[in-house]
């Protein structure tokens, strides 16, 4: 499988993810919290057997193979986010983190890779404001800090992982800018 369709496959689970904001409206936060939980044990009990027996190997990036995969970090994340969060920064965070790191992925392997950093902020602008998920000053704060700290890969000898760092990053942006602005 060549790596542009391998990066389509490894992004479809990645949309997956955006299940979170329609259980979230229907379900409330605590039932998304117990989901972010489960998710993240789950994650992690596939993870010990991905690593240990090799498998799914053909979708993960080659630094992945023995290392701890996205999914993990991602659902971290999230945790975080849905803990510390009100519903709005949520939306923002997940957005941000699936639609604009999600779309810039595919991007950056096509011919268009330059784009990048512009698909990971407007497109998750099109989805907040489509679906009137969020304040769209505040959200355009997020998703702009959002795509900057993606392109941060380390500070120091430390090596940031931005499926960890874009989802906090972007709601902690959406408040801060969301209590300047109020």
């Amino acid at each position: 499988m060549n790596d542009f369709r391998k990066e389509i496959l490894r992004k479809l689970i990645h949309f997956s993810g955006l299940v979170y904001i329609p259980a979230y409206i229907y379900f409330g936060r605590e039932l998304v919290l117990w989901g972010t939980i489960l998710a993240l044990t789950l994650s992690v009990v596939f993870e010990y057997f991905r690593i240990t027996r090799g498998l799914f190997s053909s979708i993960v990036r080659e630094y992945e193979k023995k290392n701890i995969g996205a999914y993990v970090y991602f659902s971290l994340s999230i945790l975080i986010v849905t803990l510390l969060f009100p519903k709005d920064a949520c939306f923002v965070a997940v957005s941000v983190s699936l639609i604009g790191d999600g779309l810039a992925g595919i991007v950056r392997r096509s011919p268009l890779g330059g784009g990048a950093s512009i698909v990971m902020v407007l497109a998750p602008m099109m989805f907040i404001t489509f679906f009137s998920l969020a304040l769209l000053p505040q959200s355009l704060v997020a998703c702009i800090s959002g795509a900057a700290i993606e392109r941060v890969k380390k500070v120091g000898r430390y090596y940031l992982q931005d499926n960890l760092t874009v989802p906090v990053v972007a709601a902690m942006a959406y408040e801060i800018t969301k209590y300047i602005i109020s």
